[in-house]
């Protein structure tokens, strides 16, 4: 591990400490892109990041998420109950859907959701509108995007974020 929280992974046989790297790169002038770009395309690559450090503003985008969604839990919780009993009801199967991502780093997590598909539904992996293998409830679901709720426990968990891209399908 390198000092700012990423894996350290020789890349040409010889490998740098972080103090070392750091050091390169202030002698050097550059950012960290362009020295990265001068290891990998001129002299022998000394590290290569496998994830991406934490930074001060990716902390305070974390605290932000987990006060919103906390803030909010109450809510959440009351309309995923009602949400959760109108699937159970509508179609027999289980309430949640979860679906392997690719997250920050390239790490996988499962994303949850409600259920919006008959059991055992075959096909492609995106949704249409007219999509005969939603539920009644599904295309409700689908429309007012409520069956992402259960995405807050991604959120608490720290495999998501309520703003910012969507994690990759693994």
């Amino acid at each position: 591990m390198d000092s700012q929280g990423g894996a350290a992974v020789p890349a040409h046989g010889r490998a740098g400490t972080a103090k070392e790297i750091a050091k390169e790169r202030r002698e050097a002038g550059d950012g960290v892109l362009a020295g990265l770009e001068r290891r990998l395309l001129g002299r022998s690559a000394d590290v290569v990041r496998t994830t991406a450090p934490r930074t001060a503003g990716l902390d305070a985008h974390r605290l932000l998420d987990l006060t919103i969604t906390l803030l909010l839990l109450p809510v959440f919780l009351v309309v995923g109950a009602i949400v959760a009993l109108v699937v159970f009801v509508d179609s027999p199967g289980p309430i949640f859907y979860r679906a392997e991502r690719i997250g920050r780093g390239g790490r996988p997590f499962f994303m949850w959701k409600f259920r919006k598909m008959v059991r055992d539904a075959r096909g492609p992996s995106l949704t249409s509108a007219n999509d005969e293998r939603l539920t009644p409830v599904g295309r409700f679901l689908t429309a007012s995007r409520l069956d992402e709720l259960p995405q807050v426990i991604n959120v608490l968990k720290g495999d998501m974020s309520l703003v910012g891209p969507r994690p990759e399908v693994a």
